[in-house]
């Protein structure tokens, strides 16, 4: 556990209340003189550490007076160690009494806890949940909210497996849509290079191009729209977010696309010569 807080005095100086050293910042390092080492935090006495900054401030008795404001009581607390990191810190214990014969409420900055026994982690969620009103990796919007982030080794090595797989299949997108494309394309001259006749003689009756291949292309469109309409429903039934819906639409163009242009690559020929027959 660990808490923070802004001090009247000394002045621009922060007061950080800490059970244990490992769970301050990486940049900050303690320092503790002979006799005393971080057990020190776990406990209630009124010690601390403090950055040397702050080491002409101490009295005769090695004391410094913290003055927290807000109609609260000065406190002094014996110096028994260093702070490196940081210019103006004051490390105590987080359970320290700072106001005499009673107790006080603080925010926290930090909350950490370790479960050896991974078959207790539902049973020790329901219990920590009694102390926290929305569990959350964070809550920035309020202060008095506490979040509770529970880290799992193995899953976060399974969880990293699977997005360096999701950032390979990313740069594969423009290559898949690519494919979209030319597989319309193979599709559609597979479908229609047998009906070049067709098409000719439905020039000579005097139907325009452009007829043909929209013509052409509403044969296409009726089974794509059920085919869309397969897919976003399987896509919603998956993924609720609807995440993939984007570039299924896009592959079914580039298909549709690569379709259409095969259409307009065997119609152009002049119609005498659609209509001409090898023997």
């Amino acid at each position: 556990l660990s808490a923070r807080e802004r001090l009247e005095s000394p002045e621009e100086a922060e007061l950080i209340r800490a059970n244990c050293p490992e769970v301050l910042a990486p940049e900050l390092k303690l320092e503790f003189d002979e006799g005393w080492d971080g057990s020190c935090l776990a406990g209630t006495e009124p010690v601390c550490c403090v950055s040397e900054a702050l080491l002409p401030l101490a009295n005769e008795n090695g004391e410094i007076t913290l003055n927290r404001g807000l109609d609260r009581p000065p406190v002094s607390l014996r110096i028994v160690g260093r702070v490196y990191g940081g210019e103006k810190l004051v490390v105590c214990p987080f359970d320290a009494q700072l106001i005499p014969g009673s107790s006080e409420a603080f925010l926290l900055d930090r909350c950490s806890f370790t479960i050896s026994d991974a078959r207790l982690l539902d049973e020790a969620k329901a219990a920590f949940a009694e102390y926290f009103i929305e569990p959350g990796i964070w809550n920035e919007d309020d202060p008095l909210t506490a979040g509770l982030l529970i880290q799992d080794s193995e899953f976060s090595a399974a969880a990293a497996e699977l997005e360096a797989h999701v950032r390979l299949l990313g740069r594969l997108r423009v290559l898949l849509l690519i494919l979209s494309g030319c597989l319309g394309l193979l599709i559609g001259f597979l479908m229609n290079r047998r009906r070049l006749r067709e098409f000719a003689v439905m020039r000579c009756l005097g139907l325009k191009r452009g007829i043909v291949l929209l013509a052409v292309a509403l044969e296409q469109l009726l089974p794509m729209i059920l085919g869309i309409g397969i897919g976003v429903c399987a896509s919603l039934a998956i993924l609720p977010d609807g995440v993939g819906i984007p570039d299924g639409a896009m592959q079914m163009l580039l298909y549709f696309g690569g379709c259409l242009l095969c259409a307009a690559l065997l119609t152009q020929a002049a119609p005498i010569r659609l209509m001409k027959t090898e023997e």
